[in-house]
């Protein structure tokens, strides 16, 4: 299971399913992209295998950072979506959580 949460901030990553025998790349990853969040995200082991193709340098965000992190975001978008469904009459009457479910994602 992976521990950690990985921003690619210069080089370039390439992944493949860990599941299967075929090692062929599946994504290449530049910087300013990222991996490692579903492992953290549902708890599971990693769905990929990573290696660099040239020298590369990492963020790295550990667990409990990450989880930080998501429940902040998460808490803003709660708040974000109340400020701005408070500025339309017509919704007054429906519940919040009738109208959360309009407004978050269905995939981050």
């Amino acid at each position: 299971m992976g521990d950690n949460f990985y921003v690619l901030v210069r080089g370039c990553v390439q992944s493949a399913q860990s599941q299967s025998d075929d090692m062929s790349p599946i994504e290449t990853i530049l910087p300013g992209g990222s991996f490692g969040e579903l492992s953290l995200i549902y708890s599971c082991p990693r769905p990929a295998t990573v290696w660099t193709t040239e020298p590369s340098s990492l963020w790295v965000v550990d667990r409990k950072s990450f989880q930080a992190n998501l429940s902040l975001i998460s808490s803003i978008l709660h708040q974000f979506s109340n400020l701005i469904l408070s500025d339309f009459p017509s919704f007054f009457a429906l519940s919040c959580r009738f109208l959360l479910q309009f407004c978050v994602p269905s995939s981050l």
